[in-house]
């Protein structure tokens, strides 16, 4: 029995739309490029954990991380990119501040607002697990000092593109010589984790 089959019961939320717009819109920019025919990596991962709603990306070289507090439940949910732009043209068109619904039932994830809504089919396909993402996140483990690393500066320019982050910055902190690049991003609403992997020399 998959995922789907699995997830009958209508889960639900509410999240206000500024919230989710800088969620999705950030995460994004870290997807697999469609051209790349991943669809489990060409996709933003959303689910419920210790009441915030949290969305996940990677493209395999690097990850990203966002939470936001909500109330209310939803299952794992595999966004594909095509569904995360409409979603998010769907939130743009409102000027202010509004609450948005996401409920899934099954295979399908409706997103409402103002009296809009859109249904998208999710992804069913392998993803790593949020204790994988949060393994990988770890700010606190040891550090070793080194003397340089090398990095794709597309990769890294995509940072400016999340929210409100060129206001506060943008921090990163290296463990050592070809680990991940921490990065520390702060947002408007949203809450990042983000991590960089170093180019092989």
């Amino acid at each position: 029995m998959t995922t789907m089959e699995e997830t009958k019961a209508i889960t639900s939320l509410d999240v206000k739309s500024d919230a989710l717009l800088e969620l999705l819109s950030g995460a994004l920019t870290h997807v697999l490029p469609s051209k790349e025919m991943n669809q489990g990596l060409n996709a933003i991962a959303l689910e419920v954990s210790e009441g915030k709603l949290i969305g996940r990306a990677t493209d395999r070289y690097r990850l990203i991380v966002g939470s936001v507090p909500i109330e209310g439940e939803l299952a794992h949910s595999l966004v594909g990119e095509p569904d995360i732009k409409k979603i998010i043209a769907l939130l743009k068109d409102s000027r202010m501040p509004l609450n948005v619904t996401l409920s899934r039932a099954g295979d399908l994830l409706s997103v409402s607002v103002l009296g809009n809504s859109i249904t998208v089919r999710l992804i069913d396909q392998n993803y790593p697990s949020l204790e994988n993402f949060n393994g990988l996140l770890t700010y606190g483990l040891p550090r070793e000092t080194i003397g340089a690393i090398t990095f794709n500066p597309k990769f890294f320019s995509d940072y400016a593109k999340i929210g409100a982050i060129n206001k506060d910055g943008v921090r990163v902190e290296f463990r050592a010589d070809n680990k991940p690049i921490d990065i520390h991003l702060s947002g408007d609403k949203v809450i990042w984790k983000a991590l960089l992997m170093p180019m092989r020399g």
